[in-house]
């Protein structure tokens, strides 16, 4: 008696063809994202600052506002994002803004110097800590010359509000 070996390839293959197609899954939700933040609206208005912030703001040549957390309306929310809606709020959307780092108090005070910084903080007036990140952009405007911008936003969680902070310049690229 001879035996016939056949692959087990083969014979896979000959009975998937042999038994057509698998019937049609229905479909599948989309899995969760994979960040461990969950999507939330964020509505901002801006207010009025006081007319001290507003001086230091002009001495150090920097766009400031202060914009309320309207929604939601309590709980933290994210730096990144609510930095997001505030340059659609206040900025130009259309540069190419590019995320840049979270920022420590510290580097937020080097950066953009301490009386400013201590206006803010004076200006928001809850001596709490916050949450800090800088969005930049940069764009030639000669061969070796660049247009640059910085965005900072300063979230007070719990003071709801994101205090922001544009400085335009100029730089070698």
């Amino acid at each position: 008696m001879k035996r016939l070996i056949v692959p087990s390839v083969l014979l896979t293959t000959a009975l998937f063809v042999g038994c057509g197609p698998a019937p049609e899954q229905p479909p599948q939700p989309d899995p969760a994202p994979a960040t461990s933040q969950s999507l939330t609206t964020i509505e901002l208005v801006e207010t009025a600052l006081d007319p001290r912030l507003a001086a230091t703001a002009a001495q150090a040549g920097a766009a400031v506002y202060a914009l309320e957390i309207n929604e939601p309306v309590s709980g933290p929310v994210s730096p990144r994002d609510a930095a997001l809606i505030a340059i659609d709020t206040v900025s130009e959307p259309r540069l190419p803004w590019v995320y840049g780092a979270t920022l420590t108090r510290a580097q937020v005070r080097e950066s953009l110097g301490t009386t400013l910084v201590d206006d803010i903080e004076r200006y928001v007036n809850t001596g709490e800590s916050y949450s800090a990140v800088v969005y930049g952009w940069s764009y030639p405007k000669a061969p070796d010359f660049c247009d640059t911008g910085h965005f900072y936003a300063l979230i007070f969680n719990q003071a709801r509000f994101v205090m922001t902070v544009e400085v335009n310049g100029e730089r070698d690229c």
